[in-house]
């Protein structure tokens, strides 16, 4: 194994070290969690609709802003195609809370009837899936170019590198929250 240059080894540690961003990163990621939990099933007719989509909403508003700031980390040269990438995944990530506060509200008009209640969650499941894989798997090949990276560069990996890989049996966090909802069958 070769290993770096001091000056690459720097940059990676000053990468890896953009704190903030990760923080609220895995505080949005949190909430979001917490939202998917206590969201309704299909059927759930007695479900706060409103609440739902507003607390969908302000994760998706926050999603853009981590987005935002996470792609104005400079990252290392050999991790720009990587970092894009985990850019991208946050994005879909808000447009997938956004996608899901749509589809609530559509929810909360039709919960009167159990039948247009079934239809409209359904529909919306299939996009929501390939946004949610599309997500998950961008976010797993920035992490693992990043693990490899701070391997060469013989660096230690963060805590929240670590969550992140394919194989970790950490919580969900945040865009890896589709994890979270493949398990419990939403």
């Amino acid at each position: 194994m070769s290993v770096l240059l001091p000056s690459v080894a720097k940059e990676l540690r000053r990468y890896v070290t953009a704190r903030p961003v990760m923080r609220k990163y895995k505080a949005a990621a949190r909430r979001v969690d917490q939202t998917y939990l206590e969201m309704p099933t299909a059927t759930d007719l007695s479900a706060d609709f409103g609440k739902l989509v507003t607390r969908l909403r302000a994760s998706e508003a926050e999603f853009r802003g981590i987005a935002a700031a996470f792609a104005r980390i400079r990252a290392p040269v050999a991790l720009r195609s990587a970092h894009a990438k985990e850019t991208d995944a946050l994005k879909l990530s808000a447009r997938l809370l956004g996608l899901q506060a749509g589809l609530f509200e559509e929810m909360g008009r039709a919960s009167a009837d159990p039948a247009a209640l079934r239809t409209v969650y359904e529909r919306g499941q299939a996009e929501r899936q390939g946004l949610a894989g599309r997500a998950h798997a961008l976010q797993k090949a920035w992490a693992t170019s990043v693990r490899t990276a701070l391997k060469r560069a013989r660096l230690p990996l963060p805590w929240w590198i670590k969550e992140m890989l394919p194989g970790s049996q950490a919580p969900s966090s945040g865009h890896l929250t589709v994890a979270t909802l493949r398990r419990r069958g939403r």
